[in-house]
């Protein structure tokens, strides 16, 4: 009897082992029974035999399925390199509206604050050509005429008024957060000097006449500069002091919008060193060079080709002039057609 007894006290024990297994996958279960048995573990160790009772299907621990949402954010959670962006998204652009005329560009991400584009413009245009009569009367239904003396000679030129240039670009927008579309955009631009330039197009005599020019004023012997009229040929240019001009501003998109198609806006100011006017010039060594008109020099300018002291409106001209050629800076203004690639 005492051997029955304990055989039924231990299959209870077991019995209960099993079952708190089956509730608490993993738990480690300790318990004595009210007789002072020894639990399991020791009893098996003493050489008794061990019996496991199963469990009933009323025991069984009934698993709620995982919903559907948490599934599908687990499927498609970006991995760690995807949420910094390092290059994982690739856009392109057109220009709309640019003061660099018809461009294009590709910018791509570098983290989900920074990215980086590159651009080419080109403005390949002659605006036109129209006759230009100097002290002389334009023939009817020329678009422009001049009746100016040029140290009593009448020279005919046929001018024309040309914008090729090439720009390229390089910029870094800077985003607050990863879903704002304000950015703070510095970059650098470079290209061409010149913006418009106005020449003949065919060449002409000028004979004996000579144009000359003092930068600052000086009219010294030493700082005489004299246009350059080799070959016929005569040119002014409004240009820039620099072909490389640093860039900072604000904008509106992203180059790699978060839908397929999108816009961006961009508005700051380039450091070009001035805009002004331009010629090919010799001193008195007979080097050629491009030299800026300053205020008093196209001031002594217009003496020279006038052949008489300037008045009050071309002094006043003048200094209105270089105020403005002084100024470093100008404005920059873009619209752009943004795709996204991938």
């Amino acid at each position: 009897m005492k051997v029955l007894y304990s055989f039924l006290t231990f299959c209870t024990f077991a019995a209960s082992l099993c079952m708190a297994s089956a509730q608490e996958p993993g738990a480690v279960v300790e318990a004595n029974d009210s007789t002072g048995t020894q639990p399991a573990v020791q009893a098996a160790q003493a050489g008794q035999s061990e019996a496991v009772m199963p469990a009933s299907p009323a025991d069984k621990v009934q698993v709620a399925p995982m919903p559907a949402e948490v599934q599908n954010t687990q499927a498609v959670r970006p991995r760690r390199n995807d949420q910094f962006g390092l290059f994982n998204h690739l856009g392109i652009g057109i220009d709309l509206i640019s003061p660099d005329g018809f461009g294009i560009g590709v910018g791509a991400c570098i983290t989900p604050w920074l990215q980086v584009r590159a651009g080419y413009s080109i403005v390949p245009w002659q605006i036109t050509t129209w006759p230009v009569s100097i002290n002389g009367v334009g023939t009817a239904g020329q678009p422009i005429a001049y009746d100016v003396k040029l140290k009593n000679r009448d020279i005919h030129l046929e001018a024309g008024a040309f914008m090729m240039r090439h720009t390229g670009s390089l910029m870094f927008d800077f985003f607050p957060s990863r879903k704002s579309s304000f950015h703070l955009t510095v970059g650098m631009l470079g290209g061409s000097y010149d913006i418009l330039t106005i020449k003949n197009t065919k060449p002409v005599d000028f004979g004996d006449v000579g144009i000359a020019f003092y930068p600052g004023g000086d009219k010294s012997a030493t700082n005489m500069q004299r246009i350059n009229l080799e070959g016929g040929n005569i040119q002014i240019s409004v240009g820039r002091a620099f072909p490389v001009r640093p860039y900072v501003g604000l904008g509106w998109g992203s180059f790699v919008p978060s839908k397929r198609v999108g816009v961006m806006f961009d508005m700051g100011v380039e450091y070009n060193g001035g805009m002004g006017l331009y010629v090919n010039a010799k001193n008195i060594h007979g080097e050629l060079r491009r030299m800026k008109l300053d205020g008093p020099g196209l001031i002594t300018l217009i003496e020279d080709v006038s052949e008489k002291p300037a008045d009050a409106s071309v002094i006043r001209a003048g200094d209105i002039y270089k105020r403005i050629s002084n100024f470093p800076v100008s404005g920059y203004l873009k619209l752009a057609l943004v795709v996204k690639i991938f």
